[in-house]
């Protein structure tokens, strides 16, 4: 009998353990997929964040690279020496039949070799008061990062609900942005193109706000670089009545940033910068010209770039 007892027991005991072990192991698991996510939320949202605003660029002219790839014709030199020898291999041919059926051979070689090379690339620098600069842009180029932009969304789509910490609606709102983006860039719209990629970034500071709750900085820079490319949507449209109202909101929120991180070294110098960056493209916008808006703005977006706090 007694043994019939302490029997059950010890089933009953490892039992309990079992589930023990289980259930810890479970929330263990939970816990760990869950900062997973998070962490790849943070990639995605960097991403977002380097192709919203890379592809306004591209409208609106700017090129933080400073170089412009360019391509052009040969010296016409050169085509002049091809034409001149094709006419000596022709009168050469006048004297011999079979010559002249070589030297006609050679003659279309030589062209044929000319056509070739008379195409060359080099790196061209490129001043952001051109005029012209908004002149060319590369639809083909920005057709194929909207479609990049889309595969990347169907991902972090999925992420999003994962996480639970972002409203439903804000998810539904991007999908229906991006769709918007791929019709404006297929009509070759640049205007409308720039109003929904400025949409589409107004999200980035609500996914963040949902996911980097320990990362205020971060949060508040994708909020500043949200109103400066705002900011930028108001210059096309030539709307500078509208812009401080913007602006204001901008430096509001990185001045919280320069708050935040006065103990951050590392990042003093970089903040120092952009804040005074800020405060020149400010300046820039009681004088209503949009090139030299432009100039502070690239150079704004270029010191910015460097800034992470995530």
């Amino acid at each position: 009998m007694k043994k019939s007892v302490w029997k059950n027991i010890g089933i009953v005991l490892i039992v309990i353990v079992f589930f023990a072990v289980l259930f810890f192991s479970i929330s263990g698991f939970g816990k760990q997929s869950e900062t997973d996510i998070k962490e790849k939320i943070k990639a995605e949202l960097s991403y977002m964040d380097d192709s919203i605003l890379s592809m306004s660029y591209q409208l609106t002219g700017i090129n933080l690279a400073d170089y412009v790839i360019t391509k052009e014709q040969e010296s016409s030199s050169n085509q002049q020496s091809n034409e001149q020898n094709s006419q000596s291999n022709t009168n050469t041919g006048e004297q011999s039949s079979t010559s002249s059926s070589g030297g006609q051979k050679s003659s279309e070689n030589v062209q044929s070799e000319s056509s070739e090379s008379n195409v060359k690339f080099s790196l061209k620098e490129q001043s952001t008061l051109d005029t012209t600069r908004t002149n060319t842009i590369d639809w083909e180029t920005l057709r194929l990062d909207t479609e990049l932009l889309y595969s990347s969304w169907t991902s972090f789509l999925v992420d999003l609900h994962a996480t639970q910490n972002v409203k439903n609606e804000d998810i539904l709102a991007f999908s229906s942005e991006i769709d918007n983006l791929m019709i404006k860039v297929k009509e070759e719209n640049k205007n409308d193109a720039l109003i929904v990629l400025a949409n589409l970034y107004s999200y980035i500071p609500l996914y963040a706000e949902g996911i980097l709750t320990e990362k205020t900085e971060q949060v508040n820079l994708y909020r500043t670089k949200s109103h400066i490319l705002a900011c930028s949507v108001l210059v096309e449209q030539e709307k500078w009545e509208e812009i401080p109202t913007q602006m204001t909101k901008a430096q509001e929120y990185f001045s919280s940033i320069v708050g935040q991180s006065l103990q951050n070294e590392n990042m003093q110098n970089k903040l120092s910068k952009s804040y005074v960056l800020l405060n020149e493209l400010n300046s820039a916008v009681a004088l209503k010209d949009k090139e030299v808006f432009y100039v502070k703005y690239e150079n704004l977006m270029e010191n910015m770039q460097y800034l992470d706090f995530s």
